[in-house]
């Protein structure tokens, strides 16, 4: 008769695995303009404080910049001339002498490449009122900037 031995051995060894949900953010030092009273048709008001706005990227990727503006209360938004309860909302960069236009519905390209945790393109506003309105309350619109992460 015949005697057997089996041998069986196993081992292990453990692999450490980590991962950093991606996180797309951005902040604006300045949460809020004030233009005060205006009259009709004033072309490039600036804010009673004529604020230096800063988008800082708090995402932890890089990412591009872009702005857009949106119609008031009562008054709609265009990019192209100011008319009867039509005003304009613009903004510049740099030495703040050239003035783009913002569009409702389409972003205008605000800073391109943006590292993580990094400030972006600083920017100040302007408002062109209507040429005229039958509304005399305050208006309030909004200015949007969108992070979008560079693929």
């Amino acid at each position: 008769m015949g005697v057997g031995v089996a041998v069986q051995g196993a081992d292990t060894a453990p692999v450490a695995a980590t991962v950093t949900p991606e996180l797309i953010s951005v902040t604006v030092d300045v949460s809020s303009v004030a233009y005060g009273i205006v009259p009709l048709s004033q072309v490039d008001v600036a804010p009673s404080s004529d604020s230096v706005i800063t988008p800082t990227n708090a995402s932890n990727v890089t990412v591009k910049l872009d702005i857009r503006g949106a119609n008031s209360t009562t008054w709609t938004l265009s990019n192209t001339a100011v008319g009867n309860k039509i005003f304009m909302h613009k903004f510049g960069v740099g030495a703040y002498t050239t003035w783009t236009p913002l569009d409702s519905i389409a972003y205008a390209s605000l800073d391109a490449s943006v590292a993580a945790n990094t400030a972006g393109t600083s920017f100040k506003l302007r408002l062109s009122t209507p040429t005229a309105t039958d509304v005399y309350a305050q208006e309030s619109t909004s200015v949007t900037v969108l992070a979008t992460k560079i693929q």
